[in-house]
């Protein structure tokens, strides 16, 4: 395997805060653009976007050097239409010496895509190629990578960032057979481990932070906007709470009764939901709105009825649902995805064990990985 044709370039929990992941962040809808742009020319051959909460990554292929041939333009892989700014053609057989530029180029162009929608992130961007690339997505499509490690909805995020890349006509052979066998790696770590078991979503995490903040309090009243993943997750959690009642509120009233019906909750729309929120002790919102939903103007109104109870508000939107503003509120208090961390290590601590065993999985998978895509770049030069 030509270990600087593969790259991904991202920005994560680890290395980034909320403010910086949430300007980079890629809505569901903004994908096949966002590809669009990246793969402009033939620089690229195929590219993958991957935004959670956690993290924004762009997985990216350089052009195989079969591409490199006589007659060929240096640069063309998969549309072959358009040669890259500056192109020659290779005047013989064999890798064209232009090639080895190609991998910092396709880097480079993955930095700027962030740098240029946040400049203060620059610094916090890291960079994997090959083998690092490679373990890097087995390692996140078996939640090892993840804020809550071993969490499940990773894995059918990863999932939709590859149909999405193929469907958009983005996704060459190479990312191809990378993400599904990341895929599959994924489910066997979770079919061989326990590493899948106790809180495993940002949904249950904030549900353990509410336990944790609130207490013996007695009975609490909790709202969730949204009405996704997240929103699920959190309501599962919930029914286990025998002293918590909850509210959904969804733009789509529909998806909320859905979600309210399974888990033995209230339903309403977005708007009723605002002015709920006078009677809640906590909030949990989860929405992919790109704008403020909670804005500090709205709630300062709100906490002048409530009598001097205080009000605990959980953001798991990347970007952000609620204007971090109202913390600066008396009584308020706010927490976003990164402030799940405590909780978070807590459950990790738990199941060390299945931790162990998920990496050792996934190591012995990524050399079974390379050693067949070595094995078929080889036969494909010698065909």
């Amino acid at each position: 395997m030509d270990e600087s044709r593969l790259v991904v370039v991202g920005l994560s929990h680890k290395t980034s805060p909320i403010e910086h992941r949430e300007q980079a962040a890629v809505a569901p809808d903004r994908v096949p653009d966002v590809l669009d742009g990246i793969r402009r020319d033939d620089l690229i051959a195929g590219a993958v976007v991957l935004s959670t909460c956690n993290r924004v990554e762009i997985y990216a292929s350089c052009p195989a050097p079969q591409s490199f041939g006589d007659g060929v333009w240096a640069g063309t892989y998969n549309k072959g239409q358009r040669p890259c700014p500056g192109a020659v053609r290779d005047r013989g057989p064999g890798r064209h010496a232009d090639y080895d530029s190609y991998p910092a180029a396709c880097e480079n162009r993955l930095k700027s895509y962030f740098i240029e929608r946040c400049p203060g992130a620059a610094d916090e961007l890291y960079v994997k190629r090959g083998h690092a690339a490679v373990r890097h997505l087995f390692r996140t499509a078996s939640g090892l990578e993840s804020l809550v490690v071993g969490e499940h909805q990773i894995l059918g995020q990863v999932k939709t960032a590859y149909q999405k890349s193929c469907q958009s006509s983005h996704c060459d052979k190479l990312l191809n057979q990378l993400f599904q066998r990341a895929l599959a790696v994924g489910k066997i770590v979770r079919a061989q481990t326990s590493i899948a078991q106790g809180i495993t979503s940002c949904g249950g995490a904030a549900v353990a932070l509410v336990e944790k903040i609130l207490g013996q309090a007695g009975q609490a009243k909790v709202m969730l906007i949204g009405a996704g993943k997240m929103a699920e997750t959190a309501a599962e959690h919930l029914l286990s709470q025998k002293t918590v009642s909850f509210i959904v509120s969804n733009r789509n009233y529909e998806k909320a009764k859905e979600i309210a019906a399974r888990f033995n909750g209230a339903a309403m729309g977005l708007e009723e939901g605002m002015h709920m929120i006078q009677n809640m002790d906590v909030v949990i919102a989860s929405t992919s709105c790109p704008h403020y939903l909670v804005t500090a103007e709205r709630l300062s109104e709100i906490i002048k009825i409530r009598n001097g109870r205080g009000l605990v508000l959980i953001d798991l939107g990347v970007p952000r649902n609620i204007d971090p503003q109202v913390q600066k509120i008396s009584g308020v208090h706010l927490y976003n995805v990164d402030s799940l961390e405590s909780v978070v290590q807590e459950a990790i601590a738990k199941r060390q064990t299945s931790v162990d065993s998920a990496v050792l999985i996934v190591e012995e998978h990524i050399g079974d990985f390379l050693q067949m895509f070595g094995r078929r770049a080889m036969a494909a030069a010698a065909a």
